[in-house]
């Protein structure tokens, strides 16, 4: 079974202005390696000033497929694959993991087998559909219904305890 396990990455900042450097060392800029290059962890270019940085684990290989995949879910500005099993993602400051992670698990058929399928069998054939995926790996499924709103329906499933809704819009 496909597995992902997820890491946030650091670039020891605050490590480092804790500690007491003489006035020698303070003139010489500090470097730091980044899978993006490298970076002095005080510029404002400095990755993790400006994306939410994680290291996605995997037990299967990172192909151009799940390269693809990543690269088209809303809210992944940055993916650099490190090893075949390993992949930096910078996250956009106004999205989070809590909602993108589901996505991407979804996706890359992480979640169980027979979720999937059966969410794809819910869906099938229907042109407006909401998926509501919860932490515990169970799902609702809402469909447009005469006489009801659905935006509304989503809104109510949005202000849930679903950890990430995804809707035929966003695909």
């Amino acid at each position: 079974m496909r597995q992902i396990a997820w890491e946030r990455w650091v670039d020891f900042e605050q490590d480092i202005e804790e500690t007491d450097e003489d006035e020698d060392m303070r003139l010489v800029p500090l470097m730091i390696r980044t899978p993006l290059g490298m970076f002095n962890p005080s510029e404002s270019m400095s990755p993790n000033k400006m994306f939410d940085c994680w290291v996605l684990h995997t037990n299967f290989p990172i192909t151009h497929r799940e390269q693809m995949i990543l690269d088209n879910i809303e809210g992944i500005e940055i993916i650099k694959i490190m090893t075949k099993y390993r992949v930096f993602i910078g996250i956009g400051k106004l999205f989070n993991l809590t909602n993108i992670r589901p996505k991407i698990e979804l996706a890359m058929e992480i979640t169980k087998e027979s979720s999937i399928a059966k969410i794809m069998q819910e869906i099938e054939g229907k042109d407006k559909w909401a998926v509501a995926i919860y932490s515990d790996g169970k799902h609702k499924t809402i469909f447009p219904v005469d006489g009801r709103d659905f935006e509304e329906d989503i809104e109510i499933l949005r202000s849930g305890e679903a950890a990430n809704i995804i809707t035929s819009d966003e695909f």
